[in-house]
């Protein structure tokens, strides 16, 4: 049976900002220059690179759980982070490589590398709407996670039928990762049809984290059955840093 791998990428420098605002850190002068960058373009960071290095150190190993030398084809983002986990994870090994932007990050708009503080300080009303409705909010250019499950999911199932017997890595980003790993533990969420079916996709991410370089083995099923997701869960998600 052929295998299946989603990466999220390394850490970029927005999510070095992310990160050291939920720490409390003052990082004014880091957020501008990071939101100087278009999405695409932000690059990894130090630590990032370190990360990449690491994992590729450690699946090159014997005893590694994943043979990279078995990879058939590479799914990757047109982001410059996806691009940049990739020449790190997988060196100068000659492997198909194919841009498929069905995979991107959640669009977020104004938001983009905004704070839930940054949010409540733009407008309080605003706040309050985004953190009712995490799944459909869509206002300010914010792509809804609805929106972004209706082309990570069929972006998956179209890529997969298209190369049966494949073993193929999809280098992403955390909420398609997420939308991937939730239909493929079969959530309710990743249908979400209600409050009750919003509430099983966040209890299952908060459960479930997917780290920068964090990495998720599914087996791919040799044929699409109608209403089963087709892929199921062979690991948890892993790091090798």
């Amino acid at each position: 049976m052929s295998n299946l791998y989603v990466v999220r990428h390394v850490e970029s420098l927005g999510n070095l900002v992310m990160g050291l605002e939920r720490e409390g850190k003052e990082i004014t002068e880091l957020k501008i220059k990071a939101r100087s960058y278009l999405d695409v373009e932000l690059p990894i960071t130090d630590y990032g690179r370190q990360q990449g290095e690491l994992t590729r150190l450690r699946l090159e190993q014997s005893d590694s759980p994943i043979d990279l030398s078995s990879i058939d084809l590479i799914v990757c983002t047109s982001s410059v982070r996806t691009k940049q986990t990739k020449e790190l994870l997988l060196g100068d090994r000659e492997i198909p490589v194919i841009f498929d932007d069905s995979f991107y990050e959640r669009g977020f708009g104004k938001f983009y590398i905004w704070s839930n503080e940054d949010i409540f300080n733009f407008s309080e009303e605003t706040y309050k709407a985004w953190n009712k409705d995490l799944f459909g909010f869509s206002d300010y250019g914010v792509e809804s996670l609805a929106a972004v499950r209706e082309r990570v999911i069929p972006g998956l199932e179209k890529l997969l039928q298209e190369n049966p017997g494949k073993n193929i890595m999809i280098i992403s980003h955390k909420v398609p990762f997420q939308i991937i790993n939730a239909y493929a533990n079969k959530v309710e969420g990743a249908y979400p049809k209600g409050p009750e079916g919003r509430k099983a996709y966040f209890d299952f991410q908060w459960d479930n984290p997917v780290p920068n370089m964090g990495i998720c083995r599914y087996q791919i099923a040799k044929k699409k059955v109608i209403g089963e997701p087709m892929v199921s869960l062979d690991s948890q998600i892993m790091t090798f840093y």
